[in-house]
């Protein structure tokens, strides 16, 4: 296939587009590379790869971006607590009305699959104490909401010509060619090693799912191919059981490595 992946250059998209690629695709990245190229180094100059500057929220001035695309990984977003809170306005822009026009372009050009990378933070806090595909969203930040809110207007869109599916991604750890230590375990094993200590707030009761982001980016690749009575119109929270976490005890495994 021919796969757009918007945010191609992010923490999850740099990891997304070389797995892409091995599986023989052709890979068209946009991205606004705020942080540069860089991470897109190691596929650079790929026969498969196309790379696109550009803005999520200027798609117009991108008429060509869908020529040719049978599957969108849509990846780009502001992706944290922090920079949603900056400014609401733009959050809900980036994150739910350009979804929602890359989303009305796709039905235009006959784009059928759509994978979204939406978050476990739409479940905010829980209702249940176990959470799966069916437990209610109870999102509590505005990043939260603004993910939610667009998973609904995709799946609205849902039809025979249009595929979306939802990515819940637990909270990701791991190396990234566009690193980044927001992140609580790449968080703490910086500080670990920077300055031999992690601080824990808030008790450190809590409990947090997590993920490695080559397995997320694993996942968007399988959704992006499996057949679709299987996975359109559908929900999947993306992590593993094992990494169901309290915080207290993360920064004691992070602490003894």
């Amino acid at each position: 296939m021919r796969i757009l992946v918007t945010g191609g250059g992010g923490y999850l998209g740099s990891c997304v587009a070389p797995i892409l690629l091995e599986r023989g695709h052709q890979v068209r990245v946009f991205d606004r590379f705020c942080f540069g190229e860089e991470p897109l180094k190691e596929c650079a100059g790929h026969r498969n790869l196309e790379v696109v500057q550009g803005d999520i929220r200027r798609l117009q001035e991108h008429a060509g971006l869908l020529d040719g695309v049978d599957a969108i990984a849509h990846l780009a977003s502001l992706s944290n607590d922090p920079s949603c809170n900056l400014d609401p306005e733009i959050t809900t822009d980036v994150n739910l009305e350009s979804t929602r026009e890359l989303a009305n372009q796709a039905t235009q050009k006959g784009v059928r699959r759509f994978v979204f990378a939406s978050t476990c933070l739409v479940y905010g806090r829980g209702v249940f104490e176990l959470l799966d595909e069916d437990s209610p969203a109870n999102p509590v930040s505005v990043f939260g909401r603004s993910k939610y809110e667009a998973e609904g207007v995709l799946l609205g869109m849902k039809s025979d010509f249009f595929e979306p599916v939802i990515a819940r991604t637990a909270t990701m750890f791991g190396w990234s060619p566009r690193m980044r230590f927001d992140l609580a375990v790449n968080q703490m094993a910086a500080t670990a090693l920077r300055d031999k200590r992690i601080e824990v707030r808030g008790g450190g009761s809590q409990w947090r799912p997590f993920v490695h982001v080559k397995d997320a980016a694993r996942a968007i690749a399988d959704l992006l191919e499996a057949p679709a009575n299987k996975v359109s119109g559908e929900l999947f929270n993306v992590g593993s059981d094992v990494c169901n976490v309290q915080i207290r005890d993360l920064a004691e495994r992070v602490a003894r490595h």
